[in-house]
């Protein structure tokens, strides 16, 4: 049986695709300073993503994502959205037609999620 700390990182993992979606999960530290202490941590792990994502190889192309491999990351990020709860706080770099940069890469969507205890990041990144 998974532990519900870990559901959230099995849930993650399969969101992950090689060369195309880096994820990172887990446990929030003690944090002070309310919202600002958490928006502070869950951008301290992000800061480990981006990281994580240029130490690898990401120029490599990985090729478009199949039908069943979308219809799957919905349904596995449905879950995520549930296991963190109708509470949780979400931040994305895209907002509504306008997008904000944050991997250098030619394209990149993140969404970044916390119930203040556990957080969940995900990077979507690809090159023309």
């Amino acid at each position: 049986m998974v532990k519900r700390d870990d559901e959230l990182a099995v849930l993650l993992k399969r969101l992950a695709h090689r060369h195309r979606v880096y994820v990172r999960s887990g446990l929030l530290p003690a944090t002070t300073g309310g919202v600002s202490g958490v928006l502070a941590a869950v951008a301290a792990e992000l800061n480990i993503l981006l990281r994580q994502l240029h130490r690898r190889d990401w120029q490599d192309s990985a090729g478009p994502a199949s039908v069943q491999e979308v219809e799957e990351a919905e349904a596995v990020a449905g879950q995520v959205v549930q296991l963190l709860g109708a509470d949780a706080r979400w931040w994305s770099n895209r907002d509504g037609s306008s997008w904000t940069d944050v991997s250098g890469c030619t394209f990149d969507s993140l969404v970044a999620g916390t119930d203040g205890r556990r957080f969940a990041v995900l990077i979507q990144v690809g090159e023309d």
